[in-house]
């Protein structure tokens, strides 16, 4: 017979397979964004990834209060110059993708 804390514990393995399912979707939606924006300033992703910068709690645009993801990633304009660069997800959407001021080639 299950006791209580076997629900718990199987409950809490079930919430961290579906977060952890969850954290590594929205990276890789991220990835994509900065990726198509890279594309379009004319730079070059490198390393194709980003990487956890911030985790902090903020409020969306209906009140509600989300997880705040900043990822951040390094770019290159010239393939001689490392730059870096931010992209803030609320909940899961997308809010900004910054680049860092660059030389254009």
């Amino acid at each position: 017979m299950l006791e209580i804390t076997d629900l718990i514990f199987i409950f809490g393995i079930f919430w961290f397979g579906w977060y952890s399912l969850q954290v590594a979707r929205l990276k890789e939606l991220s990835v994509k964004a900065v990726h198509r924006r890279c594309e379009e300033q004319g730079v070059q992703l490198l390393d194709s990834t980003v990487v956890l910068h911030k985790l902090s709690v903020a409020r969306d645009p209906n009140g509600w209060v989300r997880i705040r993801r900043i990822y951040s990633f390094e770019f290159t304009a010239t393939g001689e110059d490392r730059n870096n660069g931010l992209v803030s997800v609320l909940g899961n959407r997308l809010e900004a993708i910054e680049l860092a001021p660059h030389r254009i080639h």
